[in-house]
């Protein structure tokens, strides 16, 4: 039950709280399925270690052969897991098309799964060099460049899962990029197995069966190792977001739709209004300033227009404590340098702003559709549209101003400011 803002935007505080505590009892129930509990996995490692322990000290058996089995069933294993996945069935919804996730929010929980990955292969990737080196002198270039690789995705997605970098997962490319994705994993894999099951098979007369069950117990201890990081990990970001949420909208900290947003993004991505929304609220902010300023220069100068054009057919008489004409004037012009000063710094800082999310716009272009971007450009160019028109009329202000104080400073100079002197 996914928290949808277009269909939840009219529920109260109450019914939010309530979707929310079904989302967290849902999670919790998930994580809490039967036979799947962090004692299970202490249990488990204790009773594996207990076990090689005991047949350890058999002494009857050989450490290369240990590490044989243990490629060949770690392979298998692989290969079983890959096949599964690639033909279960994929649910889909075309309403989350447009929705991604930033890699830190997305593998924020599958650290620990993803080192422990790591860990394992390169447990693998150690036994498989001790076995080049032992009497059995096993070798296969398709194991040693597909683990390789994968070890260093493995250990490249820990890396980006710090940054904030979008990432479309839902997306899941046309038919024969999935199949030729599938064939570069399967086929490796295929070749491993043969490899390692062929170099059993001629050597199987050196096997005890010691051998054989360091080798599946060193399996099943590797296979455990990210399997319960992963359980103990798994859901908990999107669980404590959804806890915070609750417990903000509870003590009234934060409003329904504050509220909803929050929910939406955690459960089912961000939009792209979402990933842009500081850098729009910037832009949008400085563009309103500037705005503003270039209203009030506007009716700054068309009173100075007023002013001059006024002297022009009737000069001011000076009385008794009325401010001067000049020093009247003076002011005028001082606010409209005070509110083109405001204006310029604004846009400035706009165009800065723009700048940063023109930067950022390339990460998401590839991963949504392009109309997405096209509404926001869309929008920031219709408020450029709107200062240009402003700063025309601002441009013809100025000019009839110009020719004002020209014709004023010909037939009543007294009446101009005085120049203000410069700083030493």
């Amino acid at each position: 039950m996914a928290i949808e803002q277009k269909a939840l935007s009219s529920l109260n505080r109450g019914e939010i709280l309530a979707a929310l505590d079904y989302e967290i009892a849902s999670i919790e129930k998930e994580q809490s399925s039967p036979g799947w509990s962090k004692w299970t996995f202490y249990g488990g490692f204790a009773t594996l270690v207990w076990v090689a322990i005991a047949e350890a000290a058999k002494n009857d058996f050989t450490i290369a052969n240990a590490a044989l089995i243990l490629l060949l069933c770690s392979i298998f294993a692989d290969l079983a897991e890959f096949s599964v996945m690639i033909l279960s069935p994929r649910r889909t919804r075309p309403s989350e098309a447009n929705r991604f996730r930033l890699f830190s929010q997305h593998f924020a929980g599958s650290r620990l799964s993803l080192l422990g990955a790591a860990l394992r292969i390169s447990a693998l990737l150690g036994a498989y060099y001790f076995l080049r080196k032992s009497a059995l002198q096993y070798f296969s270039g398709s194991f040693v460049w597909l683990y390789s690789i994968l070890l260093i995705l493995l250990l490249l997605i820990c890396i980006l899962s710090y940054s904030s970098f979008p990432i479309n997962l839902r997306d899941r490319g046309p038919p024969w990029f999935n199949c030729t994705i599938n064939l570069f994993v399967f086929v490796p894999l295929s070749v491993a197995f043969y490899d390692a099951g062929s170099k059993l098979l001629v050597t199987q007369s050196l096997f005890t069966v010691s051998d054989f069950r360091l080798g599946l117990l060193a399996t099943v201890f590797l296979w455990l190792v990210p399997v319960s990081l992963n359980h103990v990990t798994q859901n908990q970001p999107l669980l404590e977001t959804l806890k915070s949420v609750r417990r903000d909208l509870a003590f009234d900290r934060i409003d329904t739709n504050a509220a909803l947003r929050q929910a939406d993004i955690a459960l089912d991505g961000m939009k792209v209004e979402d990933y842009f929304q500081s850098d729009l609220q910037k832009i949008l902010r400085h563009l309103d300033s500037a705005s503003k300023s270039m209203r009030e220069l506007q009716d700054r100068r068309q009173e100075a227009c007023s002013l001059v054009q006024g002297w022009e057919h009737t000069p001011p008489i000076t009385a008794e404590n009325v401010l001067p004409p000049s020093k009247m004037l003076r002011a005028i012009l001082e606010s409209c340098d005070l509110h083109r000063k405001a204006m310029t710094v604004a846009l400035e800082a706009g165009k800065a702003a723009r700048t940063a999310y023109s930067k950022r716009k390339p990460y998401v272009k590839s991963i949504v559709d392009a109309s997405e971007i096209a509404k926001i450009d869309a929008n920031i160019d219709s408020f450029i549209e709107r200062l240009k028109k402003q700063a025309a009329t601002l441009d013809t202000q100025e000019k009839i101003l110009q020719d004002g104080l020209v014709k004023l400073a010909k037939h009543s100079p007294h009446l101009l400011p005085e120049p203000r002197p410069e700083p030493k």
